[in-house]
């Protein structure tokens, strides 16, 4: 994989970004109109196109091209992923939440890679670790700004875990708690 190649300038992480984030992967994509979408160059858009088809990450049908949806599809939709979500901007933003918070994760499809713009399944799933509940309006002021920059129709949902709920969790729901241990992503501090 030429990563250097993909990810070379921030133009071609835009496509990359559009491609894998913000279209549904099951339909095709088209030069002209990703070009016109982020007001690009269509030479531009397809030698990315192109570079991408190369990599596996898209497969060209006639003029149009389709997500390939593999392995390195996956890991790099998590990648893209989770680089919108900024933890340091609400920790910061907040002095009582920098207080209690002990950790902060992602679960499900944002931590799998196979989240898919304005689905349902997509909502972004956080977990917070903290020594004390901040109180729900301190909760949710900092999942609205860890996620401020990804793609409309994505929904957040955020789980609170003080030292007693994990005790619960990991007494009442193992099975749950096993996913989160196997699956979740820590994007600051400690892990749940």
């Amino acid at each position: 994989m030429r990563f250097f190649e993909i990810f070379s300038t921030a133009k071609r992480q835009k496509i990359l970004e559009h491609v894998l984030l913000k279209s549904d992967p099951s339909k095709p994509v088209g030069v002209d109109d990703t070009a016109k979408k982020l007001k690009l160059s269509k030479g531009l858009v397809s030698k990315c196109f192109e570079i991408l088809a190369s990599e596996g990450i898209l497969r060209k049908y006639t003029r149009f091209y389709l997500d390939e949806s593999n392995h390195m599809t996956r890991v790099l939709r998590t990648l893209l992923s989770l680089s919108l979500l900024d933890v340091q901007k609400a920790i910061d933003a907040d002095p009582d939440f920098l207080e209690v918070v002990e950790g902060v994760g992602v679960y499900g499809s944002w931590s799998r890679g196979d989240n898919i713009a304005g689905s349902e399944v997509s909502d972004i799933e956080l977990w917070i670790r903290v020594s004390k509940n901040p109180g729900e309006e301190t909760i949710n002021d900092a999942a609205s700004i860890i996620s401020e920059n990804v793609p409309e129709g994505c929904g957040v949902s955020v789980i609170v875990f003080t030292p007693h709920r994990m005790r619960l969790m990991r007494e009442k729901n193992p099975e749950f708690y096993s996913r989160l241990k196997h699956e979740s992503v820590v994007l600051w501090g400690k892990w749940i």
